[in-house]
């Protein structure tokens, strides 16, 4: 059993059952409500049930959090974890590929400016691909080097294209970003599948765009590890996704966030994701997730879509006041072992080394 915090009507200790959380599970709460230590105790409890997690730490806060818990591993960017997107589906046919990593490309843009390739941009890059997929050293150089080659000898409208390409890769064709998404690292994503906590921290990247594609390539990545075992009963690895909002928008339908929550469940994968408001995240992901923690949240349109999908029997006529009302370090939670849901002081005396 998962130990969570202290029941706060009775003084109970509010534990769950790992088994909730293969059903997914959303962290949500304004800024300081106490959301990132939940997440560090969520993981800190799966270690010593021995499942793994794997977090994404868009803001770094989490390296402080582990400081006194042994165990735990600690990835950077363009330093220990370097990953091509251009390397993920290697074991596939080129045309395959090809398809592949255009959506991979897509979805980055979708996610990162809200926009979809245009069809003349589609066509470009697909084009380059083509030319380059043979490449052991393929990168976004070579990519953008590629369009503006075919584009040289095509209409203005073509260059135009080519240059929109370069304006949304050309990040990734310098220093410490080249570095990330080119070479090849020396940690796998298999590591992230053994015993402990491993911490993926995305802060050195700086920038939104690079921190959502290397998001996006690592969840590709524990996609395909994951479907390469038959379904299991048992819960396999915890996905933690911080400020996941960045990547699992409302906005983005059928983004790969929203087919992992909806796919892997079965293979033992459990999705956590937590974010200041419900209301940003897809909701298909909502819809899929088992446990609800809802932090202090002030907004009465973000406690409303927590009501929504929680639906806290025992607390329905109040349960804004209750959300409103939470100190930093309350939350309110709803798990499929714990319907009615209960107001929680999330943490033990043992969890203080995470507080930090």
């Amino acid at each position: 059993m998962l130990r969570l915090g202290i029941v706060k009507n009775s003084g109970d200790l509010f534990m769950l059952d790992p088994e909730d959380f293969r059903k997914h599970a959303c962290i949500f709460g304004m800024t300081g409500s106490g959301k990132s230590t939940t997440l560090a105790i969520i993981a800190y409890e799966m270690q010593k049930s021995g499942i793994p997690s794997l977090i994404l730490d868009r803001t770094g806060e989490f390296k402080n959090k582990f400081i006194k818990v042994p165990g735990v591993h600690y990835y950077l960017p363009g330093y220990n974890l370097n990953i091509s997107p251009f390397k993920i589906w290697e074991e596939e046919a080129e045309e395959e590929r090809i398809h592949r990593y255009l959506w991979l490309l897509e979805e980055f843009c979708r996610i990162t400016w809200k926009e979809s390739f245009s069809p003349l941009q589609t066509r470009l890059i697909a084009q380059s691909l083509e030319r380059l997929i043979g490449r052991d050293d393929m990168d976004f150089s070579m990519l953008i080097e590629e369009c503006r080659k075919i584009a040289k000898d095509e209409l203005k409208i073509w260059f135009e294209a080519a240059e929109a390409i370069a304006s949304r890769f050309s990040i990734f064709t310098v220093g410490k970003f080249r570095k990330a998404f080119n070479e090849t690292s020396n940690s796998t994503i298999s590591e992230v599948f053994q015993e402990g906590i491993h911490v993926i921290d995305l802060s050195n990247l700086e920038y939104d765009a690079p921190k959502n594609l290397f998001s996006l390539i690592i969840a590709n990545l524990v996609m395909l590890k994951i479907k390469k075992n038959s379904f299991s009963r048992k819960l396999n690895l915890a996905f933690m996704i911080d400020e996941a909002h960045n990547i699992a928008g409302k906005e983005i339908k059928y983004s790969l966030m929203e087919k992992i929550s909806m796919e892997l469940r079965k293979y033992g994968l459990s999705l956590i994701i937590a974010s200041p408001n419900p209301s940003e995240i897809n909701p298909n992901i909502l819809a899929n997730s088992g446990v609800l923690i809802a932090h202090q949240m002030l907004s009465i349109e973000e406690a409303e879509t927590i009501k929504k999908y929680s639906y806290p029997s025992s607390y329905f006529s109040t349960f804004e006041d209750v959300v409103c009302n939470l100190k930093t370090g309350e939350a309110f939670i709803r798990a499929p072992s714990r319907l009615e849901g209960e107001v929680v002081k999330i943490g033990v005396k043992e969890h203080s080394i995470l507080t930090i």
